[in-house]
C-alpha cells in the first residue's frame, strides 16, 4: 500500500509507513532524518515525533519552492 507523498508538487507514491516518497526524504537534512527515525522506535510514535516530521515537510516543501523559483 502506500499514499501520496505530502510535498507540495510531488506526485510521487510514498510507501506505507514512510512520511514520504524516496526522492522527497533524501532532502531532508540527516540529522532531522535521524531524529524522526529514532523518535518512532522509540514510542512509536514518541513525544515529538509528530513536530518533528513536520518540520521535515516544512523544510522540503521550502527547498523545492526555492529551486522552482530560482532563476535557470
Amino acid at each position: 500500500m502506500s499514499h501520496a507523498c505530502p510535498i507540495r508538487g510531488c506526485e510521487r507514491e510514498a510507501r506505507d509507513g514512510h512520511v514520504m516518497c524516496f526522492e522527497c526524504w533524501a532532502l531532508v537534512p540527516k540529522v532531522l532524518q535521524a531524529t524522526i527515525w529514532r523518535l518512532w522506535r522509540e514510542g512509536r510514535p514518541a513525544e515529538g515525533h509528530r513536530e518533528a516530521v513536520e518540520n521535515a515537510i516544512n523544510q522540503v516543501n521550502a527547498r523545492v519552492a526555492s529551486k522552482r523559483s530560482a532563476p535557470a
